[in-house]
């Protein structure tokens, strides 16, 4: 069983300066390293204001398989969703667990999307100018190659955050949307269901409101029910809450192959210490036992 993970103890993530001007920010394409993807898990909201995932609207991934084939390769669908929206945009990186670049991104759609790759190795697939659709109406789909990587290469997990914009050439007002999808390789070993955590920041203040988004994805050809607890692991070792979960269990009833999201929603005291810690996610099945986690760091700030 995939339960060995590497944990990531991340302090803080830098912030772009945000910037307004009579032109659309980032139309032309953003920045690398905002697809809501680790180890930062930076988003559009780094130079869009706004609160991720606060609208009715989505962005979705779509064509990749629970569990994918190694060396094959798959047409990928990035699709942005909000009625009150008139412009858009999307970054998308595909990663292991450990950070590291995942498998390789081809443009399918010159006109409307772009590939750049970013110092450290990652690629990211991002919209061009042409494909902001602007003045029109959504929902609005991009389309790219991935190809997957070799044997031996583990669970891969697709991060996306998504703008739809209100096309009105500032950064205020619009609509920032993450995801994730998670991708097993068949290595004999493929729990029955996988889980991907997707922080909003790692870097929560005391006395705000912190969300964590997590995906889990069902790797059986049978439906099943499955829950979602989560518990803070101190830098002594010891966990907090001592016993027990600080949330869930939350319940999740997926399809054969379906993928579905868990959001918890924590309250930082104005009293929270000022430690870096690693926020850990678990996935288990209807008598407890643990299929699969994922984990990230995260620093507490004044």
């Amino acid at each position: 069983m995939h339960l060995s993970r590497s944990i990531l103890l991340i302090f803080s993530a830098g912030v772009l300066t945000t910037l307004a001007g009579a032109t659309p920010l980032f139309s032309s394409g953003p920045p690398t390293g905002i697809a809501s993807n680790r180890p930062f898990y930076n988003n559009c909201t780094t130079c869009h204001a706004g609160t991720v995932n606060s609208g009715s609207g989505s962005v979705t991934i779509s064509g990749i398989p629970p569990i994918y084939t190694p060396g094959a390769t798959y047409l990928v669908t990035v699709t942005d969703t909000d009625l009150t929206a008139r412009r858009w945009g999307f970054e998308l990186t595909a990663q292991h667990k450990n950070n590291a670049a995942a498998g390789g991104f081809s443009v399918t759609e010159p006109l409307r999307t772009q590939l750049l790759t970013a110092g450290t190795g990652e690629q990211y697939m991002m919209h061009t100018m042409a494909g902001t659709y602007p003045g029109t109406v959504g929902p609005r789909s991009w389309t790219m190659d991935w190809s997957a990587p070799p044997p031996g290469s583990g669970d891969i997990v697709f991060a996306v955050s998504g703008n739809a914009a209100n096309n009105n050439n500032f950064n205020t007002g619009d609509r920032i949307y993450n995801n994730a999808v998670i991708s097993a390789e068949p290595d004999g070993s493929v729990p029955n269901a996988l889980i991907g955590a997707q922080p909003n920041l790692t870097n929560p203040r005391r006395n705000t409101t912190w969300i964590i988004n997590c995906r889990v994805t069902n790797t059986q050809g049978v439906a099943d029910v499955y829950n979602v607890v989560s518990r803070i692991r101190l830098p002594s070792g010891a966990f907090f809450p001592a016993t027990g979960w600080l949330a869930g269990p939350t319940s999740l009833a997926l399809a054969a192959g379906e993928s579905g999201n868990v959001r918890f929603t924590h309250a930082v005291p104005a009293t929270a210490p000022l430690v870096t810690a690693t926020y850990e996610m678990y996935v288990r099945d209807a008598a407890g036992t643990v299929l699969d986690q994922d984990s990230f760091g995260f620093t507490v700030r004044p």
